[in-house]
This record gives structure tokens, C-alpha cells and sequence, in this order.
């Protein structure tokens, strides 16, 4: 607190305030202390994330450019919450992205976790698909895993999560995948950015299962096992084949007639 001369503290005048951002769950919590002019303040909020304009009220503004468009991104499950770091550096890709948002949840999201939030958080959030990028080339930090939506860059995992989630971009990006995708918010009135994403321990699962999916196509295909680990980041052909295996018992369906390592028919 500032104080006069005297030492005494300097009383508030009018329209000042103290800021103090809300609790997020899952992530850290931020407080703002300083004394900040209340205008002042509403409209660095409001050029972070937009006014709460109604639909209308978005319609009626420019068209935002969607800059960002993956080729073939890999759906992760949303069991749990996840924060984004570095926000402050895209103001304007993060205000970009609240016009794009919607109130409600998307349509094609069937997790009961995010159903139950939605409902909690009515109002006060607002949804949209966020894209998750391994940045190879980053100088920093050899895990650095951007956050997008459709209009651009608008933060960082942190590191320590960036670390956890590596094994399964190696795994993903086997598959072809450029990048993953899962649901997220943006407080209203904050600008923080945080993803509806499940642990990396629950990751790892949905894209094994994707894997041994895989390798049970190409068996079917009569692609060699040797080729299929290669491809698929399986150790040797014998683990593709017992991948397959484990696909085909799974989804019930069946097992091809090409039953060696090398994909081929054992009477050739």
C-alpha cells in the first residue's frame, strides 16, 4: 500500500479499487494487489477477452481471421483441467479467439466432467476448441507444447506439463496426427485459458488403443509386421503382431489370414 509522507497510509479515492482474479480448479491462483484506476482496469480485461457482447452483438462485429488450421488433428479425452502459461504475450489472438468462443459447450463433447462444469459455470465462461502443438523448434525448451485455436497462438503449457504429455505427442504423431485437440475456456473478465484435458496417465491409453487399431488395418492390408513397427513406434514386428492381436480380440473382429511377423501368408 502506498503511503504519504507522513507514513500514514494514503486513503483511495474514488473510482479505485483492488483486483483479485477467482480461483480457477486445477490451476494456480493469481492475485493482482496493486491499485488499479477502475476503468482503467475494465478495459484491459475487456481488450484481453471482449466485453460480454451477445451473439448478436459478436455477429455484428468484423469477421475474425481464422488463421490456424491443422491438417489432421488427435482427439484427447477431457477428464481433468489444465492451465495455459503466457497468456499475456497474445492479447490479441486471445481476444480474437473469445469473439470466435461460444457460451455453451460444443456439441460433440460427451463427457459428463465437462457437462456437469458447463452447467456449473453458466455465464461466466466461454467455449472453443484449442489445438495442441509440439514445437520442435522452440530454442527453450525441447518439450514446448503451444496452445492455438482457430485464431492463433494464445499461450504455453508450462513446463513441467509439456514434459508429462511428451510420450504421448511421440505416440500420436506416429499416426500421422500434427497436432491434438480437446475442449477449452476462457473465463469471462480474467483472459486465462484453460483446457479440458485428461492427465497424460489417461492419454496414454486412447492412443495405444489408436495404435493397435492401426496395426490390425494394416495386417488386414497385408503390410509387413516389420514395417507396421517402424510406422507405429511398436519395439520389434512381434509386438505389432501381438497389438493386432489384442485390436482384433478386443473389437471382436477377425484376424486376418496373414498370421507371421512379416504380414505374408505362412504357406508362402
Amino acid at each position: 500500500m502506498k503511503r504519504q509522507a507522513d507514513g500514514a497510509p494514503r486513503p483511495r479515492g474514488p473510482g479505485r479499487c483492488r483486483v483479485r482474479t477467482r480461483p480457477i480448479p486445477g490451476t494456480p491462483v493469481v492475485s493482482c494487489h496493486q491499485e488499479l484506476d477502475t476503468k482503467k482496469a475494465v478495459g484491459f480485461f475487456n481488450r484481453i477477452v471482449g466485453s460480454r457482447e451477445t451473439g448478436a452483438q459478436k455477429d455484428a462485429q468484423q469477421p475474425v481471421a481464422r488463421t490456424f488450421a491443422p491438417r489432421s488433428p488427435f482427439r484427447l479425452p477431457s477428464g481433468a483441467l489444465v492451465g495455459v502459461v503466457g497468456e499475456s504475450h497474445y492479447g490479441d489472438a486471445i481476444a480474437a479467439t473469445s469473439r470466435l468462443a461460444q457460451r455453451e459447450l460444443p456439441g460433440d463433447v460427451e463427457d459428463d466432467f465437462l457437462h456437469d462444469l458447463a452447467r456449473q459455470e453458466a455465464g461466466d465462461v466461454e467455449w472453443f476448441t484449442a489445438y495442441l502443438v509440439h514445437e520442435l523448434d522452440n530454442p527453450y525448451d525441447a518439450n514446448a507444447i503451444a496452445v492455438y485455436s482457430e485464431a492463433g497462438k494464445i499461450g504455453h503449457l508450462s513446463r513441467d506439463n509439456a514434459a508429462a504429455y511428451r510420450e504421448v505427442f511421440d505416440r500420436f504423431e506416429r499416426l500421422g496426427a500434427d497436432c491434438a485437440l480437446c475442449p477449452a475456456f476462457i473465463r469471462s473478465g480474467q483472459g486465462s485459458i484453460v483446457l479440458a484435458l485428461s492427465l497424460s496417465s489417461y492419454c496414454l491409453p486412447e492412443v495405444n488403443a489408436e495404435r493397435r487399431r492401426r496395426a490390425w488395418e494394416a495386417w488386414q492390408a497385408g503390410e509387413d509386421f516389420r514395417a507396421i513397427a517402424s510406422r507405429l513406434g511398436f519395439r520389434d514386428a512381434s509386438r505389432a503382431l501381438a497389438e493386432a492381436r489384442k485390436y482384433a480380440k478386443t473389437a471382436g473382429v477377425a484376424v486376418p489370414e496373414r498370421g507371421t511377423e512379416t504380414g505374408k501368408s505362412s504357406g508362402s
